[in-house]
């Protein structure tokens, strides 16, 4: 099956969650993406899963084709669940610039977690 990332517009982390979320659906992926940083972070994330990336440029814009080389493992040997992973956030807001750019960015960060897979496990603590 075919799926197209309609993703122009979108702000990065959506263009990489959307096109996450089409990666684990289909063997073809055309993603669709209006801006440099957008384009090569969706590249990335494609080609570390095992995709090989055909970038085309129309006008404005930049269609990703991406095509399923081979199955392999989404974790890497480095990767193997040896324990939970804990992670510290220290700070409502990233960086040491505008307050509102931090925070801005870190409710970014936290929402692209929430789209990972395997989701981390969230404590109460």
């Amino acid at each position: 099956m075919d799926i197209v990332v309609d993703a122009r517009g979108l702000a990065c982390p959506e263009p990489v969650v959307l096109t996450s979320r089409a990666l684990e659906k289909a063997d073809e992926i055309t993603a669709i993406v209006d801006n440099q940083v957008a384009k090569e972070n969706v590249s990335r994330l494609a080609r570390s899963k095992g995709f090989r990336v055909e970038i085309e440029e129309k006008g404005d814009l930049f269609y990703l084709h991406l095509t399923r080389e081979s199955i392999k493992a989404e974790r890497s040997p480095a990767s193997a669940d040896t324990g939970p992973t804990i992670l510290l956030i220290p700070s409502d807001s990233f960086g040491r610039g505008s307050e509102e750019l931090g925070q801005l960015l870190m409710r970014s960060f936290l929402h692209t977690l929430s789209e990972v897979s395997p989701s981390p496990i969230r404590s109460s603590s």
